[in-house]
């Protein structure tokens, strides 16, 4: 299952919104920091919309990643699908 899942860890947890961007594009689920323009802009949370994660602190960003292991793979392709 984890094939399947396509990774993508960034260098660090600076904002790299571009990286972000390029990332979602290329139907990569994103993890990305809950401060600046993924915060404000890129990464919508609402689960009818959700098109991405936010998280700031390490335990959410574990969550979160819990969280996409543990999808359906439909509701990944969704998820890549909302992000493009």
């Amino acid at each position: 299952m984890l094939q399947t899942l396509e990774p993508f860890s960034g260098p660090s947890l600076k904002v790299n919104v571009v990286g972000v961007v390029e990332c979602m594009a290329a139907g990569l689920i994103m993890v990305a920091h809950r401060s600046g323009g993924p915060q404000m802009d890129i990464i919508e949370e609402s689960e009818a919309s959700r098109n991405g994660f936010l998280a700031a602190e390490e335990n959410e960003f574990a969550s979160a990643i819990v969280t996409i292991v543990q999808m359906s793979s439909e509701a990944r392709l969704r998820l890549r699908e909302a992000a493009r």
